[in-house]
């Protein structure tokens, strides 16, 4: 399962990396932020899109807002090996590297099929996720998790032949749980490297919608499930 516990120190990138996930899920949409997408199934779903140079200057940074009717425990499931594959559709293989705090701290590696296959060769990215779980301000349970990516000395080029290794610039997840329900702030901007036209790069990043549909549906009948035992 995903940490639920702080009892290991954040690194000061860490610490640095909750903070910018933080100001950027509760910066308000007014911010220069433009709605690019919409789930057709949940109204809750709505992507929106930023230029953030300090991130990518060239890509956009995508935020999705989804709200989940279950308890934060079970949206934060979504996250363990088990479950992923499960709103990762694009997900060929995911693998941990290194366990560098026991319930906290992960290396991972995960080749994507760019579902464009027939142009655009699979990706593979090295990452270090960590995650946090406390209470904010007006005293709500609060998860935020990071997937950042790091270099490793097992993976110094791909390890596959025809697969390219790209950049996870930026992916993160924010959460609030209120009167039952999670609130959930999804960031992701990837830079995929190689020689890809941007528009594919942007398409490609609508399929988060699709992801958020996937989590909300899966938490949902994870809690149902519970209250049925």
């Amino acid at each position: 399962t995903m940490p639920t516990t702080n009892s290991h120190k954040y690194s000061e990138e860490e610490e640095r990396q909750f903070l910018l996930v933080q100001q950027l899920a509760l910066e308000p949409l007014s911010e220069g932020w433009h709605q690019a997408s919409k789930s057709k199934k949940h109204d809750s779903i709505v992507l929106y899109q930023k230029m953030v140079p300090d991130i990518h200057d060239q890509l956009h940074l995508s935020r999705t807002h989804v709200t989940i009717d279950a308890p934060m425990e079970f949206v934060s499931q979504m996250l363990s090996q088990d479950n992923m594959p499960k709103i990762l559709p694009l997900l060929k293989d995911h693998q941990i590297i290194e366990t560098l705090a026991e319930g906290k701290t992960w290396i991972f590696l995960q080749e994507y099929t760019t579902d464009l296959s027939w142009f655009i060769a699979n990706r593979c990215f090295v990452t270090l996720a960590s995650s946090r779980q406390d209470r904010d301000q007006q005293g709500r349970h609060r998860f935020m998790y990071i997937n950042s990516v790091v270099e490793h000395p097992s993976v110094s080029q791909s390890p596959k032949r025809g697969v390219v290794l790209g950049e996870l610039t930026h992916n993160s997840i924010y959460c609030i749980e209120d009167n039952g329900k999670t609130h959930v702030v999804y960031l992701l901007l990837v830079d995929p490297k190689g020689n890809i036209p941007k528009q594919a790069t942007e398409w490609n990043a609508g399929k988060t919608v699709t992801r958020m549909e996937l989590m909300k549906k899966v938490a949902e009948e994870l809690y149902a499930q519970a209250q049925k035992s």
